[in-house]
């Protein structure tokens, strides 16, 4: 395998588990703030959102490596967790130029 595919891979393997804890943690928080300590206003959406900063940085070098617009991707990314998903998908499963 090519170098550059081997650390594209690496830093998108990195940005799915950037997203996945993110968005994991968030959901824990808030289920236990919300049912064990009846908090209805948590700031839980953060922990998702701060995940996606570190995916906007995987993606940031993953996207630079197959030769594309790197602040385009990561930009995109860093705004949520939905936003990084869609920019993982699209490194992920449409070709490099």
């Amino acid at each position: 395998m090519h170098p550059l595919k081997r650390s594209a891979s690496y830093h998108q393997g990195r940005a799915a588990t950037w997203l996945v804890t993110g968005v994991a943690s968030s959901l824990t928080l808030d289920l236990v703030l919300a049912f064990g300590f009846d908090v209805r206003d948590t700031p839980a959406p953060l922990l998702a959102w701060v995940g996606s900063w570190g995916a906007a940085y995987h993606l940031y070098w993953c996207s630079r490596q197959q030769g594309r617009r790197a602040w385009l991707f990561a930009g995109g990314a860093a705004i949520g967790p939905v936003p990084a998903l869609l920019v993982y998908g699209w490194l992920r499963y449409r070709p490099s130029p």
